[in-house]
């Protein structure tokens, strides 16, 4: 797992590879608005063969720290379970 940068009540880390590809992925399906990204983790889970709970936990560390300009290199964690 990467470093945990601690600020203040906030907490960050870097993001893994896989975690870089999901986001890419999910940035992706909604700047093309075919699906409501709710239905995200069920996309996570079936295109990436994630397990229901780790895709859920993405797809949420997605929608914490997604951004318009798609840099994930240093994402928040805080708050996720």
């Amino acid at each position: 797992m990467a470093d945990v940068i601690e600020n203040k009540d906030k907490r960050y880390r870097t993001t893994t590879d896989l975690e870089k590809s999901i986001f890419s992925y999910l940035d992706t399906v909604r700047e093309s608005g075919i699906m409501n990204m709710g239905n995200g983790a069920q996309l996570v889970r079936e295109t990436f063969g994630l397990e229901r709970k780790e895709a859920r936990f993405v797809s949420n560390l997605w929608m914490k720290n997604h951004n318009r300009d798609g840099n994930y290199e240093i994402i928040r964690v805080d708050g996720l379970c």
